[in-house]
């Protein structure tokens, strides 16, 4: 007996793949490409904990996601879209994660953040198409704009003067934008935050390739006490695997973690950790002094609610390299 065909979940004449937008008012001089470049970490979906190095401008060009995006676009169940969201390739807008789990690896390193802009947190305005396109003649400082996958909202991508100091830039956006009665959804406010890959044209997006960097800050953060002051018996255990680490050139991240380390360094030293930190995980291919500060103080950042790492998750992993 012939297997029943399973139906397409929007009639088949609204499937039909469109030509290729090739963005013609959107093009920009090559050798200007500015944030275009930006080198981001692309997850197949959201499952995926593996990611690779992507392009910005090549992941947000993308149109081979047409027929899946438009089928959530005209999904009337909340649920249902977000489940089918899970399925395209995403990237974390704010973050350069290696090969790793962006909830591990991820730091506020690219210099660029992200802000949702929604129906569901603005009901006031019932046209986001005309928003998009208002927001490009009034705020000089986004880089761009462009309809979401579900369609009900958008989303903007801003470049910003400190990448250490991705909150504080992130709640200096969420003031600007209160003040022009638009609020910015609070969700994706972290380094490692997803982008879901989304499928626009001319109409629905816009690149503004001579943008100006946001430099404001606002200060609703404050650093926290470390989870346990660490004592001179730590602190010489500490210094005698980080020799080990240096005088071998091993990479103690090569099978990920390098969150767990920096994680350590903070929960046991405060802001006196990041040297460590760096020292054991330089020898890491995605480990910057710039990046590990800014991962730090991420967790020392008041409201962080991850796990408090301690130091036998630094020698934990230093174990499994032979290093004592």
């Amino acid at each position: 007996m012939r297997a029943q065909q399973k139906r397409p979940l929007i009639p088949a004449q609204r499937l039909a793949p469109q030509r290729l937008h090739q963005f013609r008012n959107q093009q920009f001089n090559p050798n200007n490409l500015n944030y275009y470049n930006t080198i981001v970490s692309k997850f197949r979906d959201k499952f995926d904990t593996k990611s690779l190095p992507v392009r910005i401008g090549d992941f947000l060009t993308d149109q081979s996601k047409e027929i899946l995006v438009r089928n959530i676009r005209a999904e009337s169940n909340k649920k249902v879209r977000d489940r089918m969201k899970g399925y395209l390739p995403a990237v974390t807008v704010s973050s350069d994660c290696g090969t790793g789990n962006r909830r591990i690896n991820a730091v506020g390193n690219t210099g660029l953040i992200m802000l949702d802009i929604d129906q569901q947190h603005n009901p006031n305005i019932p046209d986001m198409l005309a928003l998009i396109q208002y927001l490009r003649t009034v705020v000089r400082f986004i880089w761009y704009c462009g309809l979401s996958a579900s369609g009900r909202g958008f989303f903007c991508i801003i470049p910003v003067s400190d990448p250490a100091r991705h909150k504080a830039h992130w709640y200096g956006l969420e003031a600007y934008f209160k003040a022009m009665l638009i609020v910015v959804d609070p969700e994706p406010k972290s380094a490692g935050s997803l982008r879901y890959q989304s499928w626009n044209t001319p109409e629905t997006s816009w690149f503004n390739h001579e943008c100006m960097v946001f430099d404001q800050f606002q200060v609703t953060v404050r650093e926290c006490v470390p989870v346990r002051v660490a004592d001179s018996t730590d602190m010489v255990k500490v210094e005698r695997c980080i020799q080990q680490i240096e005088a071998g050139k091993i990479d103690i991240c090569a099978n990920g973690g390098r969150g767990s380390v920096i994680a350590a360094m903070a929960h046991a030293f405060g802001r006196d950790g990041i040297d460590l930190a760096y020292r054991a995980t330089q020898f890491h291919a995605t480990t910057t002094m710039d990046n590990t500060r800014a991962r730090l103080m991420s967790f020392l950042a008041d409201g962080y609610s991850g796990p408090k790492v301690g130091l036998g998750s630094f020698f934990h992993i230093c174990k499994e390299f032979g290093i004592r």
